[in-house]
């Protein structure tokens, strides 16, 4: 789709470059971040939607929030994110969304639209993941912000779903050597990021092994080990994991079962 910036954005947000502090009508401090809103939000609807985000990445890929605060900063209009964030955040320019991480504060800028919630979930699926590794492949850390951005019970329906069913009927595959080869956020089109999330749609659901082999890459990393780039790691899967990624695609299944254990 869009939005996150390029990979991990260390961010020199200081205060004293916005003009003038908004009036916050919302104010809420939740468990894993805190909200702030210059309209008004139905902030407790945010913390539900953002919470079971939270227990689904924990529980299917073992991501887990350190306890680093993560703020999030609403505003009713483009104009008045663009206000706030001004030329400190360039890239808010062309974006519905942004974070920005310093130090160990995480900050999700996001302005009022009809994607809101999907955005937020997109960004905080970013602010997590980077949490708990230090780096990601592009491809990756966006395929995973792209799928994790819609509740579980929106994905079968999904327009990419529909998308990928049919390019998958003709032969289509996602194009992993392309992916791989991606530096910047600002180099990936659509066709980047829908194969972002082809890709990992297919790693976390075609089968237990698929899950284990994203799970097992994101572990490594988490561990601090260097790991080979994933289409050598995925190798050791079999020659056949296109094939499989191609059957997979022309009726893709998404489980329901969230835990990686329960996965058929």
């Amino acid at each position: 789709m869009f939005r996150c910036l390029p990979g991990l954005l260390i961010g020199i947000v200081s205060m004293q470059a916005f003009a003038a502090e908004p009036k916050w009508l919302v104010q809420e401090q939740f468990e894993t971040f805190s909200l702030l809103a210059d309209f008004r939000v139905d902030a407790q609807e945010i913390q539900t939607q953002l919470s079971e985000l939270t227990s689904e990445l924990s529980d299917v890929l073992g991501i887990r929030p350190t306890g680093e605060p993560i703020q999030i900063v609403l505003f009713e209009s483009r104009k008045n994110y663009l206000a706030y964030l001004g030329s400190t955040v360039p890239t808010s320019r062309d974006r519905r969304a942004v974070f920005v991480r310093k130090g160990s504060l995480t900050s999700i800028y996001c302005y009022r639209s009809d994607a809101l919630t999907a955005d937020l979930r997109h960004e905080m699926t970013h602010a997590l993941l980077h949490q708990h590794v230090q780096f990601l492949p592009l491809w990756m850390d966006e395929g995973l912000a792209e799928y994790f951005e819609e509740a579980p019970l929106r994905r079968p329906s999904s327009p990419r779903t529909k998308s990928v069913r049919w390019k998958a009927a003709v032969g289509w595959s996602p194009d992993l050597d392309r992916l791989e080869r991606l530096a910047v956020a600002g180099d990936m089109d659509s066709t980047d990021y829908r194969d972002s999330w082809s890709l990992c749609s297919f790693l976390l659901n075609e089968s237990k092994e698929s899950r284990a082999f994203l799970c097992d890459y994101l572990k490594l990393i988490h561990e601090g080990n260097a790991p080979p780039r994933f289409s050598e790691y995925l190798t050791t899967a079999g020659p056949d994991w296109q094939v499989r990624a191609k059957t997979y695609f022309r009726k893709p299944m998404f489980q329901t079962a969230a835990k990686r254990s329960d996965l058929k």
